[in-house]
């Protein structure tokens, strides 16, 4: 039985430390990128420079969200489905713009995992606009689910799309990409660049997160 409490204590304590290196949404919200890469221990710094070769802002970009907890949020797809996020979810965060259209072929290149919901949003985009798009660039609905605007207004529960994309994801630009695990975001990039969109596609889902290599 003592054995076993010291065993209980050991496993608390290891708990307590990981919590303690993870960084903060306040953190993440209060200290600029290249003040958060230093608080990563050298493997991770050195892994960040190899995804993000060439693309300081997309590195930057996801310096500031890895790590940061989101509340549980429920959306509306164009078609009447329910997708809570928080669960395993790729991200890509889109409007009806010429970027965004020459990004949709390297969306419709991922291959499609078991247990992963992949959900394209419009965070300012009406369905109408959107339901043009996918028309116009063949988006495979079949991989991925999409939400707009015109369905997720503001509750008293959760801001509405828009919100949740400024808020919730930093984003300020498209296309960019986040992916959720139990409510932490474990990954993101932004632009259009292959190379990056590889990267991410790499690191998403992929254990030990990123966000476990702090100092």
């Amino acid at each position: 039985m003592k054995k076993s409490q010291e065993d209980l204590s050991k496993i608390a304590d290891q708990e307590i430390i990981s919590i303690k290196k993870r960084l903060t949404n306040d953190q993440l919200s209060e200290l600029r990128a290249s003040e958060i890469l230093e608080k990563y221990n050298d493997n991770a710094k050195a892994e960040f420079t190899s995804l993000f070769e060439g693309a300081d802002k997309s590195r930057d970009y996801a310096l500031t969200l890895i790590g940061k907890v989101i509340p549980t949020t429920t959306l509306k797809t164009i078609d009447g489905q329910s997708v809570i996020l928080n669960k395993k979810t790729m991200i890509v965060i889109l409007n009806t713009g010429d970027k965004s259209k020459s990004f949709v072929e390297q969306m419709n290149k991922i291959e499609v995992q078991e247990g992963i919901t992949y959900l394209a949003i419009f965070p300012s985009e009406t369905t109408e606009n959107v339901n043009k798009f996918i028309e116009e660039t063949k988006l495979d609905t079949t991989k991925f689910k999409v939400a707009s605007l015109s369905d997720n207004p503001k509750t008293s529960g959760q801001p509405d799309l828009l919100g949740i994309a400024e808020y919730y994801f930093n984003a300020k630009g498209v296309p960019s990409y986040v992916s959720i695990v139990s409510n932490s975001i474990t990954f993101a990039g932004s632009g259009n660049t292959e190379k990056v969109f590889e990267s991410f596609k790499k690191k998403a889902f992929t254990e030990p997160y990123l966000y476990n290599e702090i100092k």
